[in-house]
């Protein structure tokens, strides 16, 4: 099984839009994302995201690519600084490839901690519209398979 952790693409300011849209430059670079990953044969059998506009936008772009049925959804825990409790032991029962769309600090202490059992550890440089694919290796453990 594969989780695929992305960041938002980039968002307009906060004193442009409280609700920080992404940017048409943000959008664009999911839009290119989106293509590569279409063209390389990826399919998700989920796409979470946190509710944020940012992340809602940038799971609906993906998803259009990448989502083998359904509709992105909305799930809680994805927040910024959301305590990695309520989503760390969940993923443990996932049984399909999923693509979690959220915000930095959260994703980078997720992927330090399946990583190497430690969310303080900083592992991965997660920038606006950037994507991790970490697999699950024979012996049940997380690895980074690309960035």
């Amino acid at each position: 099984m594969r989780i695929y952790l992305t960041q938002h693409g980039l968002a307009v300011p906060k004193d442009v839009d409280p609700d920080r849209p992404l940017s048409e430059h943000g959008r664009e670079d999911v839009q290119r994302l989106a293509g590569f990953l279409d063209k390389a044969g990826i399919r998700v059998g989920q796409v979470l995201h946190s509710g944020k506009t940012r992340a809602e936008q940038t799971a609906a772009i993906l998803a259009e690519a990448l989502l083998s049925a359904g509709e992105p959804q909305e799930h809680a825990g994805l927040g910024p600084k959301d305590p990695l409790e309520k989503v760390s032991p969940e993923i443990a029962f996932w049984s399909e490839d999923t693509l979690v769309v959220g915000h930095l600090p959260f994703l980078g202490r997720l992927a330090s901690l399946l990583l190497a059992s430690d969310p303080d550890l900083p592992l991965l440089a997660f920038q606006p519209g950037s994507m991790a694919c970490l697999e699950k290796d024979a012996g049940g453990r997380w690895v980074l398979t690309w960035m």
